[in-house]
């Protein structure tokens, strides 16, 4: 990979000890920044993935990135292009300290340097609303607020974290207890039962293909990250009926990917499995309980679901950039020229929306033959 005037370090997956090191030296990472973490978006086609190391004096910014080839469907003009994005979850730069404006300045700098030694026409980033980086970014670009997520705070004694529950979550859970459910933590050979779980629940919500990452993604979490993630299922008797996998990493606990049965759906058992989930913050010390937001942070249904454990809310941030406008417009024009398909919303970037791609048949009926 092209580094110009070699002002960014650039570590790859194959120097996932380096890689780790540098986060363990900043202090401040999630799991969704781990090599590991990336070796996995790697190994399902996500992109190639790096983490660019910038130096100045006793400041270090790290930002974990996929680079992907841009290939327009049915059309073979503009080859050699490439963008970047964040893999799934809660990513963006992070820091050792606070930076001051004119180091920000020259690490911009040098990532457009980056970003144009290497045909890099666009790059996205969703920025982690606990740690609160979206500045790292602000000035190149454009940092925009989307929405928010909640999260429990676990430093409070237990009876208090609970006591802050919606009344109507905790009636819920209550009458679930007294008909019988229980809650479980669950070893990753029960994963073919969460995936079953969680597919039927993409089905039912009409999900874009992008959440259907495949068994080999879930199996591979537990492989490539051990001690990371943690698998929890409610059980009406012996049936799975909801179930979630978490991850902790640095005292944030995240509720990463969870689903439930349609017939269950209207007893909410959901809400036994996320209590399971931050008794389990509790046991290991953890500071924080991320529940994460609605669709796209939005403030939707699911959202006011995650609000009844906690009022406690933070901002969501992206990053927009158009390294090379004029290649931009000549890709979204050639996507809408070889589909026909004319998208009117902001998704971004614009020519891999998802309007241009045929769609996955991929269902709950699917992960019935699991």
């Amino acid at each position: 990979m092209v580094t110009a005037r070699n002002q960014l370090d650039i570590l790859t997956t194959a120097e996932s000890d380096n890689w780790q090191n540098t986060l363990a030296e900043i202090g401040t990472y999630d799991t969704y920044h781990m090599p590991s973490y990336h070796k996995i978006a790697e190994e399902c086609g996500e992109g190639k993935a790096m983490l660019l190391v910038y130096r100045q004096n006793d400041y270090i910014i790290a930002f974990p990135m996929l680079i992907r080839d841009i290939k327009i469907p049915r059309t073979h003009a503009l080859t050699g292009l490439k963008d970047t994005t964040s893999a799934y979850g809660y990513g963006g730069p992070v820091a050792n300290r606070e930076v001051p404006a004119e180091v920000l300045m020259k690490f911009n700098a040098a990532l457009h340097d980056f970003y144009t030694s290497n045909n890099v026409v666009s790059a996205f980033a969703r920025f982690h609303p606990l740690l609160m980086n979206s500045d790292i970014l602000f000035g190149y670009g454009e940092v925009a607020e989307i929405g928010a997520t909640i999260s429990i705070d676990l430093t409070p004694s237990p009876d208090e974290q609970y006591a802050n529950y919606r009344r109507a979550h905790r009636r819920t859970m209550e009458k679930l207890w007294r008909a019988g459910f229980t809650v479980r933590k669950a070893s990753h050979e029960e994963l073919d039962e969460f995936i079953y779980i969680y597919y039927q629940t993409m089905a039912r919500n009409d999900a874009d293909d992008y959440y259907y990452f495949d068994k080999f993604y879930f199996h591979r979490l537990f492989e490539e990250m051990p001690g990371v993630p943690q698998l929890f299922f409610c059980d009406d008797e012996d049936v799975a009926v909801s179930s979630c996998i978490a991850f902790q990493c640095n005292g944030i606990v995240q509720g990463h990917l969870g689903g439930t049965l349609n017939n269950y759906l209207p007893l909410a058992p959901m809400k036994l499995v996320l209590d399971c989930v931050r008794e389990w913050g509790n046991e290991i010390g953890a500071h924080t309980f991320h529940l994460g937001g609605g669709v796209g942070c939005r403030r939707d249904s699911l959202f006011e679901f995650k609000r009844g454990f906690s009022r406690r809310e933070h901002v969501c941030h992206v990053w927009r950039n158009i390294v090379d406008q004029d290649a931009y417009d000549d890709l979204c024009h050639e996507a809408v020229h070889a589909t026909g398909v004319h998208p009117d919303d902001d998704f971004f970037p614009m020519y891999r929306h998802p309007a241009f791609e045929p769609s996955r048949e991929l269902n709950a009926e699917a992960a019935a033959a699991l």
